[in-house]
């Protein structure tokens, strides 16, 4: 496979005008990711010879890979040389990237997390009722301290502050718990679209379209994973929509360079 300097695919990407731009190592792992739309592919370029000349990038072979669509067509891939004592063993053959596959989760995957986000709401619910109990005593106890402050004895007076001290002690731990179940549902919020999906066929909706439709939008959702301010704004249209329809007009209204992207990814 033909080598080339960092300069000759700046060259190559004025007569060429990739879309995206990407960088990868020998196991066809993502050292720069593709750029997303929010991104220029020449930004991107500079990205990449940033991070071809960085010391903390091992020497060695890596793949430059140039495209113009997210979803189908072939990738034109070039081979760049990091460091210059690189034996013959170092030029194993680079992977060729040809698609941008997204991260989708499973069937299997995504309702074992559904069933985690329900226990956690269980456990969440009966964690704030016994926090709930727990403050209410303890209000009942500062309130008899006040009133018996001033007769009581100096040893009981002690006690019952300790008493108060170990209480908040075992309280602490319960709000952290409360917080740390909340917090993990919040991070499920992805899981949770294919969820909302499911329950949404349910509903009267004219979103009954065939399967394949469903899967190619959610994977244009997935393949901005990489961008998370795109895929944020993407994700949020896709859980409001009660259609198909109502998903693209977002979409469009918000950015109209993302929705002709959109389209291409629905026709490949």
């Amino acid at each position: 496979m033909k080598e080339f300097l960092i300069k000759d695919i700046f060259d190559i990407q004025k007569e060429q005008a990739y879309k995206y731009i990407g960088l990868f190592d020998q196991q066809g792992n993502k050292v720069v990711p593709f750029n997303s739309n929010a991104t220029s592919s020449n930004e991107r370029l500079k990205e990449i010879e940033t991070r071809l000349c960085s010391a903390g990038l091992a020497d060695g072979f890596y793949n430059i890979c140039c495209k113009n669509a997210l979803k189908g067509g072939a990738a034109d891939n070039y081979m760049i040389k990091k460091g210059e004592n690189l034996g013959e063993s170092n030029t194993a053959n680079i992977p060729i990237v040809q698609t941008l596959p997204p991260d989708l989760l499973s069937y299997a995957q995504a309702l074992k997390l559904n069933v985690d986000v329900e226990r956690m709401k269980l456990e969440n619910s009966a964690l704030k009722k016994e926090i709930e109990q727990l403050n209410k005593q303890l209000i009942e106890n500062q309130t008899l301290l006040s009133e018996e402050e001033e007769n009581a004895a100096p040893g009981m007076l002690e006690n019952a502050k300790t008493f108060l001290s170990e209480a908040m002690g075992f309280i602490a731990p319960l709000l952290d718990k409360h917080f740390e179940l909340k917090e993990k549902q919040l991070g499920l919020q992805a899981v949770q679209i294919q969820h909302r999906l499911d329950n949404r066929t349910k509903r009267p909706s004219p979103e009954q379209g065939p399967t394949k439709e469903k899967n190619l939008t959610e994977s244009f959702v997935m393949s901005y994973k990489d961008d998370p301010e795109v895929y944020e704004k993407l994700a949020s249209f896709y859980n409001e929509a009660i259609s198909r329809e109502q998903f693209y007009e977002s979409v469009k209204n918000w950015n109209s360079e993302i929705f002709n992207d959109l389209l291409e990814w629905k026709q490949n």
